[in-house]
């Protein structure tokens, strides 16, 4: 009988399983524990395991038997709570609500909090073989017990998890974790430490939009085009069309911006402004704006609003060689939110979104805040 017993783990019940189960029935063992000792201090200490079981005789057989018994005591990972912190479950509640997550989004969100909370888990998730989305999809189907083409479709680009900017995901993953980086969308450490409110989640993905001195009779000018993006935006918004932009361009400093901040006040909506830089001051790329942009448009659902994108021109950049922004995900200049009547088909990330497009012409200089 073995002298060795297991310290008390470091980790939660539902960590210390996902670990003993990627390490007994995902290969991992072999990678963690060589012929008398083990590779890295972090998963043995979180585990519980004496340091002096190194170098001892049968050390992997030693090793494996003592885990084998600790895994046997823990109940299936569906049945353990994820974590014991109640915001974090509140604000994936409200995430699932908004979004309409289903479980295997779930899974893998929580999946992914699990490996920015505990540096243990994700060590061990760099320590197993190399996999591609299919093997993955294969891992976690065994772990959580959901089928295999449930999980690969809520890790694809086009799924809600990554279309909504709730995880990134590394250019060349070839460890598990680097399929579940976690987005640019929401800020960790205020997602775990603060419940989301609609003020937080707008704040994720708008900025507070800008004020003018101008009013609508500065765009005389406009003519007949002025009246009608009023027209059309008024009567969108009382027989509730879905699918309203408006593309307005013109050179840098014309009041393209200030002018769409006066059509919402004119027609008594919310207006916001989709983020263009982030908090050190460097721009947000286009596909990062246009995963702000599904954001917000999901958060003000059932609203009377416009959304502003500026700066727009960043989406339609192509080369030769790569399609734009706006070639691989349909885009808005002004995207408008209508109150609801009925429940129409939920628009996913994937989906092509409905147009009804109209453009104005090139808007001579005007005073005002510079804008393109």
């Amino acid at each position: 009988m073995s002298k060795f017993k297991l310290n008390p783990s470091l980790v939660s019940p539902y960590t210390e399983k996902l670990m003993l189960q990627l390490l007994l029935e995902h290969r991992g063992f072999s990678e963690v524990f060589h012929e008398d000792v083990w590779r890295y201090d972090n998963i043995a200490a979180a585990l519980g395991l004496p340091s002096e079981m190194e170098r001892c005789d049968d050390f992997r057989a030693k090793v494996k038997k003592l885990l084998q018994a600790r895994n046997k005591t823990l109940p299936k990972l569906t049945a353990l709570c994820v974590n014991d912190n109640s915001i974090i479950q509140q604000n994936i509640d409200k995430l699932t609500q908004l979004l309409s997550l289903n479980t295997a989004e779930q899974t893998v969100f929580r999946l992914a909090i699990q490996f920015r909370l505990d540096e243990a888990l994700k060590e061990l998730s760099g320590a197993l073989p190399k996999s591609n989305l299919a093997e993955l999809g294969e891992v976690l189907s065994n772990l959580f017990d959901l089928p295999k083409s449930d999980i690969i479709s809520a890790l694809k680009d086009k799924g809600k998890l990554l279309g909504y900017g709730l995880l990134t995901r590394n250019y060349n993953p070839d460890s598990l974790h680097d399929y579940l980086d976690w987005g640019k969308m929401l800020d960790f450490d205020e997602f775990i430490s603060e419940p989301l409110n609609e003020q937080t989640l707008l704040k994720s993905c708008t900025q507070p939009v800008i004020e003018t001195s101008l009013n609508l009779d500065d765009f005389a000018y406009l003519g007949e085009m002025k009246a009608m993006m009023l027209d059309y935006l008024q009567s969108s918004f009382a027989i509730h069309r879905k699918g309203v932009n408006i593309l307005i361009y013109g050179a840098p400093g014309t009041g393209k911006t200030e002018l769409a901040t006066l059509l919402a006040k004119a027609l008594s909506v919310s207006v916001h402004n989709i983020t263009y830089m982030d908090g050190d001051g460097d721009v947000i790329s286009a596909e990062d704006r246009l995963n702000k942009c599904r954001f917000a448009q999901k958060v003000l659902e059932g609203q009377s609003s416009l959304l502003i994108f500026d700066e727009i021109e960043d989406v339609f950049r192509a080369s030769f060689f790569e399609q734009s922004v706006a070639q691989q995900n349909k885009a808005a200049a002004v995207q408008q939110n209508q109150p609801k009547q009925t429940q129409p088909k939920e628009q996913d990330p994937e989906e092509e979104p409905d147009s009804d497009n109209r453009q104005s012409e090139s808007m001579p200089k005007k005073s005002g805040r510079r804008s393109r």
